[in-house]
């Protein structure tokens, strides 16, 4: 059984400034508590792929060799930074049914402004 300490600090990156911010903070207080951190982005089917594999595989490639160039600019933290890319319709989704299977003790997620219209869409 994992103990508490063992319980990992997950931040999810959309790779906006915004979350490039919120991940630096996250990898600071994984460090600094001692909590393995997980970098996370969600691949977001519905949006950038449309049911196709092949767009999907493209996707997720993309989506690993950026996270990749993002824990090298964090390896400042002093952590070393696991990483994962999730997949699912809707993005929203996928996180909460990874956090439920992997319980976390911090989710740290960044928010930018949008239109109202704009709201209504991934990552408000």
């Amino acid at each position: 059984m994992k103990t508490n300490s063992d319980s990992p600090v997950f931040f999810f990156i959309d790779f906006s400034a915004n979350a490039a911010q919120a991940a630096t903070v996250a990898a600071g207080l994984a460090a600094r508590s001692g909590r393995p951190p997980v970098l996370i982005h969600v691949a977001d089917e519905f949006n950038g792929c449309s049911g196709n594999p092949e767009s999907l595989q493209y996707l997720v490639q993309k989506a690993e060799e950026r996270l990749q160039r993002e824990c090298e600019r964090l390896k400042a933290s002093g952590a070393t930074i696991e990483t994962k890319v999730l997949t699912g319709q809707v993005a929203e989704r996928a996180i909460m049914e990874f956090a439920h299977e992997r319980p976390a003790a911090l989710l740290v997620v960044s928010s930018v402004s949008k239109t109202a219209f704009n709201r209504w869409t991934v990552g408000s």
